[in-house]
């Protein structure tokens, strides 16, 4: 996976940006691609010199994630219709993924800070819980600012692993929009 594409994404010089979906981009300071995706090193953090070299951050070797897991994605840059979304984790059971029902919603408060502009020149901060919400029937939504100056634009949830079992866990998304319609997203793989 990458980093190119949503809002104020980059569009990768010899590739067509993402348009729709969804893409997990960094758990903590660690680059998605810097994570195992298949075998039995799946899920752990195996960082390349290279990729230790470039952004200051640790080596690290078949290391599990764990405590509390900032976890950052983009929205593709035509995705303007998305207002509010869920992310959803389920734990594999040995080599077999999860089912699509074993799919629970994490809730996991998030909040920023969102800088103001003043006429004066000042800038005043100020904080905003992103959720979770429940509105109506929906529960363990998060609203998507997409304008402003926000702490951390990306960042989608600060997920506490401290109550789930150790092991291999996917994520996914779901995307609302205003009206709490769900706004069906292209899978995109890595």
């Amino acid at each position: 996976m990458g980093a190119y594409g949503g809002p104020s994404g980059l569009t990768h010089p010899s590739r067509i940006p993402l348009l729709s979906g969804f893409i997990f981009t960094t758990i903590g300071k660690i680059p998605v691609s810097e994570i195992t995706q298949i075998g039995p090193r799946a899920g752990l953090a195996n960082v390349s010199t290279q990729t230790s070299h470039d952004f200051h951050i640790y080596k690290y070797t078949d290391a599990p994630f764990g405590g509390y897991l900032w976890i950052s994605g983009q929205f593709g840059t035509n995705d303007t219709n998305v207002v509010y979304y869920q992310i959803l984790a389920a734990k594999w059971s040995g080599d077999t993924p999860p089912n699509k029902g074993d799919f629970k919603q994490l809730t996991d408060p998030l909040t920023k800070i969102q800088y103001i502009l003043n006429s004066d020149g000042t800038v005043t901060p100020k904080r905003v819980n992103l959720g979770p919400f429940t509105i109506g029937t929906k529960t363990g939504l998060y609203w998507r600012p997409t304008t402003g100056y926000w702490t951390f634009p990306d960042l989608k949830i600060i997920w506490n692993t401290t109550y789930f079992t150790n092991g291999r866990y996917d994520l996914i998304v779901r995307a609302f929009d205003g009206s709490l319609n769900p706004v069906s997203l292209p899978i995109v793989y890595s």
